[in-house]
């Protein structure tokens, strides 16, 4: 086995446990009821805190896990998800679960280093790969927890409590596992291989060399090794001029734009689809039925895996086929979360939701 293959190995592993969370799908029912909230407590004081803790750590996240080069941010990811845990599990107050929320959505920004850590441990040509592997991972990590929720929970052999006590086991497995993952020795921006002497240049110097890699360059000295503030002053023009290099082209601005509103729809729709089933349940027939939160879960994500393996290993001219596919899906996407919000059986809204979350794997497995 190649090193790039044992550390995609590694790291899928790690992908695995950190989505095996059997008492996700069930999580709002937990907390209305095992916790003393009311619904309304619950979607308008404690669900909003990890939307907005996302937004505000994002970026910083991002730059960060460059700064750290990865593995870091990987092993705090774990750490973040098994204080929530923990908090979820002992936590009593509307102030734990409202920090519950806030280590959750830090833990959810972390993604970006899961994602990213593999790009600097592996060549070009194997990207694809790596991408699907990463994705499909995780995707089966959200499958089998599904899965053992809804076998527990239908068979009465777990309550929503107990639930939480194996996602507890299977996060803290992770965040060992992630100790274990090799060091990145180089990053995009703060440790990317550059000139002699670069960390002595000017502006303008770095500038030039940026835009035309073979220009020569009269740097004042050469040094071995770069401050961090050396390091930040050779980092922003590098980060600027990738910025002006992507963002003029009208391509990959469509595509972000897409990413980012498909992204921000996909995190509201995860986090109040709970509520809104309770809501349909309780409003038609279905009131006193069993819930089937973890196999819905667990047939989107199976689906969405099948996909999203397969986009790795085909190849289609996106450049060619990818904004008129992107219109497509958006408004498929619409017209489905319209047609769950109006639902009156849950099993309608149910069918919408698998619908709607295949839809948004698929595409931004293609994206990435």
């Amino acid at each position: 086995m190649e090193e790039w293959q044992l550390t995609s190995l590694i790291l899928c592993a790690f992908g695995l446990l950190k989505e095996l969370r059997p008492s996700e799908p069930f999580v709002t029912d937990y907390i209305i009821n095992f916790k003393n909230v009311t619904s309304e407590t619950v979607i308008h004081e404690i669900f909003p805190i990890s939307t907005y803790t996302i937004l505000g750590t994002l970026v910083v996240v991002f730059l960060i896990t460059d700064f750290l080069r990865y593995r870091p941010i990987i092993i705090f990811q774990g750490f973040s998800y098994v204080v929530t845990w923990i908090l979820l599990i002992w936590g009593q107050s509307l102030l734990s679960l409202q920090f519950v929320q806030i280590f959750y959505g830090i833990a959810v920004s972390a993604d970006v280093g899961y994602y990213t850590y593999i790009y600097a441990k592996v060549r070009r040509e194997n990207y694809k790969k790596v991408t699907s592997y990463t994705y499909t991972a995780a995707l089966i990590g959200k499958f089998l927890s599904g899965t053992i929720s809804q076998i527990l929970i239908s068979l009465n052999l777990m309550d929503y409590h107990e639930l939480n006590y194996i996602s507890l086991c299977s996060l803290s497995f992770a965040m060992i596992i992630s100790i274990s993952l090799p060091k990145v020795e180089k990053s995009i921006y703060f440790y990317r291989d550059q000139v002699q002497g670069m960390d002595e240049m000017t502006n303008g110097e770095i500038q030039s060399y940026l835009e035309n890699p073979k220009v020569e360059v009269s740097p004042k000295s050469s040094s071995s090794s770069s401050t961090f503030l050396q390091r930040l002053r050779i980092t922003y023009p590098i980060l600027w001029s990738d910025f002006k290099k992507a963002y003029s082209n009208s391509y990959v601005v469509k595509w972000s734009i897409w990413w980012a509103i498909a992204t921000a729809g996909n995190l509201q729709a995860q986090n109040y689809i709970q509520a809104l089933w309770k809501v349909v349940a309780e409003c038609s027939e279905d009131s006193g039925s069993t819930r089937y939160n973890g196999g819905v879960n667990a047939i989107q994500c199976l689906l969405s895996a099948i996909l999203s393996f397969t986009v790795g290993h085909i190849h289609i001219r996106w450049n060619l086929w990818g904004e008129g596919f992107l219109c497509f899906i958006s408004l498929l996407q619409g017209l489905v979360l319209f047609w769950m919000s109006q639902a009156n059986f849950l099993v309608f809204a149910y069918i919408a939701y698998v619908i709607f979350r295949v839809l948004y794997q698929l595409v931004i497995t293609i994206a990435k």
